[in-house]
């Protein structure tokens, strides 16, 4: 039974990027992430309202390291998923697995899980509109209407419902505006990429009842040739998402806000290349030509509700959300990457997982001087994960059934007392985490998954305090400093995924002592825009995927570690309707310890191995460079030049350092006509249009095969969107 203990608050929100801020943000005015004035000359506000605060505050002045995207801007980036959106973020990466398509495999600041697991504990969170992804399935998909994109660069919980220990991305659907809208874009490629997406609302009871609906399309015929099977191309897709919204404004006090989802996405093939071989079978020579001895087919389909309700009290506010969320998948994947039957996944039942979530939170604000954020949540989910690997032809076909259970409960509190220009920042939360689990591993259950041997069953529950302090030092409306500690966790737990012999856990939580100092700064009358981070953070128990060449997995507490570095972003107006912006992002990640674990799970230290290795994608350097230029063409509206160079330095693929992936630059551009009154809008775009052939997180399987996945070759379309 799960029970709470209130603890004291902790630090504000925070943002060291021009962007926008924590907790379920709304963006005003921005143009190229960092947020241009109306007539070009000045860098404009980005004014948030903190879902978590009584009070709406300029990004410039709320200490985090946070790099937020507004709608507009994705517009402007052509981003279809958040895979583009963590492009603009320094020591960001939000590539998908290379196992299951639409499966997030997210790492901010070299922390992430490189796993497909489901019972993976996420080190970088997805929250959407308030609710917390229980699992990384589903979460790559579209970034259409949405208001904002938000990510968080750090150890994140104590205003969250779940505790992350490398950073969170917060998502929030743009809300009904009140007034009858209708928009739209269609847009089309190469590879027959056929995009559509469409948007209405308007006041079902005028200042009481607004409602809006959006619905997306989006398909092509396949990113990479398949020389194995030429008649199937591999990475083809077709994905919808409908998301309606209905806004209840009963009184002047209480607003009651329902968001639904209901979305499904069909891939066939992950883009993976082989890149070592040693089972006979040839390696296509052309740099997108793939090879895969069968047509692969996944299937996701999910469905949430969300029921926020906010109700104004004297000196604040509180807010209680409900939600639930559902979903269903199912896999096919050649592991191998070629044209020889070595090693699939067909998974025909795959994951069926449900969660639901509630949370009350009081917002309030005492004079000048203090600020209070209090509050409590509730998480539950349940996992049942089966998995088939068809080995050597399928002459071996071992089918693993997993059930997992999870209870999750935590209080927290968050003070913010003013002295002037000097902030202080303290608080925390208790969280309490029960998972209970059935396993049967591999060979365990009947060809067809019906019939399971749960040969282990286990449950465990751990708690956790995770404080917060910091300061912030004012002294101009242009210029701030400030420090944060932070402590956070990451839940322990259960694999799902087991091979006979080997016990899938418990494996205790991951825990960081964080530290980090920034400052932003704004110049020359608004016209440039500095912010910067220095970090370090120390690990214990990290939790890692540990797997021999007999496909043999499990993750265990192996290390140890140490990763500190620095962020700087930068926007400037050199001139009239020139926007220049960018990012640098440096990391030092090392291992103080790492334990050469069988999978036993017994520590065996070897000061020798954690001296020796890298921590599994973790990149030194990385950086991006975005230009933006409007050209006035009096009634006839304006033109807009914008490019963006992202570049990604090289880093481990795993944790054994089986594979060091090369370093990869990305070059998108876009040019765009704009009718006078912005209702109108024509674009030619292409991404990846040096045609690099470039990486994503991945991990070594075998000692005869070693596959990546890809991110995807030269795209190019033209895009038409409306707004009346």
């Amino acid at each position: 039974m799960l029970r709470s203990s209130l603890v004291a608050g902790i630090s504000g929100v925070l943002i060291c990027a021009g962007s926008p801020t924590l907790a379920q943000a709304a963006t005003a005015s921005s143009d190229e992430g960092q947020a241009r004035a109306s007539d070009g000359s000045q860098l404009g506000d980005i004014v948030v309202t903190a879902q978590r605060r009584s009070r709406a505050e300029t990004a410039q002045r709320v200490p985090i390291a946070i790099t937020a995207v507004s709608g507009r801007q994705l517009e402007e980036m052509h981003a279809l998923t958040l895979t583009d959106v963590g492009r603009v973020a320094p020591n960001v990466s939000l590539t998908p697995s290379g196992t299951f398509p639409g499966t997030a495999n997210f790492l901010i600041r070299g922390i992430g899980v490189n796993t497909s697991d489901p019972s993976a504990e996420p080190a970088v969170g997805v929250f959407v509109d308030g609710m917390y992804y229980g699992v990384n399935l589903g979460v790559v998909t579209d970034t259409f209407d949405l208001e904002s994109v938000e990510i968080l660069r750090g150890p994140q919980g104590t205003l969250f419902g779940r505790n992350v220990t490398g950073g969170a991305v917060v998502i929030r659907s743009r809300r009904p505006s009140g007034e009858f809208g209708l928009q739209g874009k269609v847009s089309y490629g190469n590879f027959n990429q056929i995009s559509g997406a469409a948007s209405v609302e308007g006041p079902l009871i005028k200042d009481v009842l607004n409602a809006k609906v959006a619905i997306m399309s989006n398909s092509n015929n396949g990113l990479f040739a398949n020389a194995a099977n030429p008649g199937n191309r591999i990475g083809r897709h077709n994905d919808l998402i409908v998301r309606p919204i209905m806004e209840f404004k009963p009184s002047d006090r209480l607003t009651l806000t329902l968001i639904g989802e209901i979305g499904r996405m069909d891939d066939y093939g992950t883009p993976s290349i082989n890149v070592f071989n040693n089972a006979g079978a040839p390696i296509p020579s052309g740099k997108f030509i793939l090879s895969s001895d069968f047509d692969a087919h996944s299937q996701q389909r999910w469905k949430h509700v969300i029921l926020e309700g906010a109700y104004e009290v004297p000196n604040g506010t509180i807010k209680a959300t409900l939600t639930a969320r559902k979903i269903r998948a199912s896999f096919e994947t050649d592991v191998d990457a070629s044209s020889a039957q070595i090693f699939s996944f067909v998974a025909p039942t795959g994951l069926h997982q449900h969660q639901k979530s509630a949370e009350i939170i009081y917002n309030g604000k005492f004079g000048d001087y203090f600020e209070l954020t209090a509050g409590g949540n509730y998480f539950q989910q349940m996992a049942n994960y089966s998995e088939a690997r068809s080995l050597n032809g399928g002459a071996s076909r071992p089918v693993s059934d997993g059930i997992l259970h999870q209870k999750t409960g935590g209080v927290f509190a968050q003070g913010d007392a003013h002295f002037g220009t000097v902030t202080i920042t303290a608080g925390g939360r208790y969280t309490i985490d029960r998972k209970a689990v059935m396993t049967a591993a591999l060979g365990g259950c009947s060809l067809d998954g019906t019939v399971c041997n749960y040969a282990f069953s286990n449950a465990h529950t751990w708690r956790d305090f995770t404080p917060k302090a910091g300061i912030r030092w004012q002294p101009t409306n242009a210029l701030q400093f400030y420090f944060t500690y932070t402590k956070g966790f990451r839940g322990g737990g259960y694999g799902l995924r087991n091979s006979p012999g080997v016990l899938p856990g418990p494996y205790n939580p991951e825990k960081v002592d964080a530290y980090e100092v920034g400052a932003k700064s704004e110049w020359f009358d608004r016209r440039l825009r500095v912010n910067m981070a220095l970090y370090r953070n120390t690990y214990d128990d990290l939790q890692r995927l540990v797997q021999d060449f007999n496909l043999v997995q499990r993750t265990l507490n192996a290390a140890s570690a140490r990763i500190q570095g620095a962020e700087i972003e930068i926007a400037a107006i050199p001139v009239r309707n020139l926007t220049l912006s960018g990012s640098v992002g440096y990391t030092d990640a090392k291992y103080l310890a790492f334990n050469n674990l069988d999978l036993t799970g017994d520590k065996v230290p070897d000061p020798l191995l954690a001296k020796r290795l890298l921590l599994s994608q973790a990149p030194k350097w990385n950086y991006n460079l975005t230009a933006s230029y409007d050209v006035p063409i009096g009634d006839a509206g304006k033109l807009n030049f914008r490019g963006n160079y992202y570049h990604l330095g090289k880093r481990a693929n795993d944790d054994l350092n089986k594979a060091i992936l090369p370093s990869y630059g990305l070059l998108d551009a876009s040019v765009s006509w704009s009718s006078a009154d912005d209702r109108y809008k024509i674009s030619v775009f292409g991404k990846n249009l040096a045609n690099k052939l470039a990486y994503a997180n991945g991990g070594t399987v075998s000692s005869t095969f070693e596959s990546l996945p890809l991110l995807p070759p030269r795209r190019y379309g033209v895009e038409v969107s409306f707004k009346l």
